[in-house]
């Protein structure tokens, strides 16, 4: 039995000042200076902010700390899976599931999302000005990430944006080129045991805190790319977690995960082009993701673990759906059945405008071939030519 210890705040600091050398001294250059800057100034500011509003929870909201999340539901896998396609399809059952928008990982406090909810319950009762800007807002933070993976602040997302307040996240690549040299951030699983404890505490009283705000009653459903990392870790936090795992050839997905996570580097890091070390060495990530989940899977009880295809799961969501119930032996509501529908015909008119070419990465199908023989042949994945999402 996990025993609950409530958190305030958790905060990596030496994460910090090595992303601070790597940016601003070892490799300095003005657009790196002041991309990170700012980006610290902003990410400081925002550990204060919420550590204010966590210690309000422990005054005015202290049930959270009462709720039970044993049986939640993850979508485990590895970056570019089809894991936010999956993720928001079982999101339509809003009789049976809670889940995290983006904001509520941003600010984990109770306190904050009950101001916020409050707030927009006015704001739509008086025309909805405030919910115009913040669409604006989404245009202009995830305007260009439309494209890759759509976001915004009322959007479900993932709970990475936790361990990036902690500053022990992979996606922290993001700011810096060469986070990848941090290993640490990885894989949980194979951290400091005191560290892995302290965000054990934290990731567990901000998942409390945003379902006791939000809907306490029903059952958590999360999904994280990164957590392939941390596969032990989430056991350790959720031991009957319900695990769906989907699994894509690494041939695709690869090449993807890195033109996804490289984008901001158009912003602050020019100076690094496509087929260099730090986009192989990020790739090689991914790649070492592929192997880490694929042996680690076996220590899921097989009733908590269900592995779906990629290519099932987008060409037809609804059998997919199907199948994940009949699984677990969920029951589905008719009103989800009626959403699956509007959500499969939705889905059928998406084209990914996402191109990309492990080519233009320096990276080679040989290579992830050979990296990864016993996945790739457990699952029949072939090589061939990757170009688009």
């Amino acid at each position: 039995m996990t025993i609950f210890k409530p958190s305030i705040f958790y905060f990596h600091h030496q994460t910090v000042f090595q992303l601070f050398y790597f940016n601003c001294i070892k490799h300095f250059s003005i657009p790196r200076f002041l991309f990170t800057t700012t980006f610290l100034f902003l990410h400081l500011l925002g550990v204060v902010f919420i550590a204010f509003g966590r210690i309000m929870d422990e005054i005015f909201f202290s049930g959270y700390k009462k709720l039970d999340l044993t049986s939640p539901v993850f979508i485990i896998s590895n970056p570019r899976c089809g894991t936010t396609f999956l993720h928001r399809l079982l999101c339509l059952d809003g009789e049976k599931y809670t889940f995290s928008l983006l904001y509520h990982t941003l600010l984990p406090s109770v306190f904050y999302i009950k101001i916020i909810q409050l707030v927009a319950n006015v704001d739509k009762k008086v025309g909805g000005l405030l919910h115009k800007v913040f669409n604006k807002l989404d245009e202009l933070f995830f305007g260009g990430w439309k494209h890759v993976h759509p976001m915004g602040f009322d959007r479900s997302e993932e709970d990475e944006a936790l361990f990036t307040l902690a500053a022990y996240s992979p996606a922290l690549v993001l700011l810096s080129p060469w986070a990848y040299k941090l290993g640490y951030l990885n894989f949980i699983d194979k951290s400091d045991e005191k560290v892995k404890q302290k965000i054990k505490e934290f990731y567990l009283s901000s998942l409390k805190r945003i379902v006791y705000a939000t809907k306490p009653e029903a059952t958590l459903l999360m999904k994280n790319v990164f957590s392939t990392g941390r596969l032990n870790f989430i056991l350790s936090c959720f031991p009957n977690a319900k695990i769906i795992y989907p699994v894509r050839n690494p041939l695709k997905a690869v090449p993807s995960v890195i033109s996804m996570f490289t984008g901001p580097w158009k912003v602050h890091s020019r100076d690094i082009a496509n087929d260099s070390e730090e986009c192989r060495a990020f790739g090689k990530i991914a790649i070492n993701y592929y192997a880490y989940l694929h042996e680690q899977k076996s220590i899921i009880n097989p009733k908590n673990l269900l592995i779906v295809r990629y290519d099932e799961v987008v060409k037809n969501p609804t059998l997919t759906a199907n199948k994940i119930y009949e699984y677990f032996d969920f029951e589905m509501s008719d009103a989800f059945k009626n959403a699956l529908k509007n959500y499969t015909l939705e889905s059928k008119n998406y084209k990914s405008k996402h191109h990309y070419s492990l080519e233009q990465y320096g990276m080679t199908e040989e290579a992830i071939y050979t990296d990864l023989k016993d996945l790739m042949n457990a699952f029949e994945f072939g090589k061939q030519v990757v170009s688009t999402q």
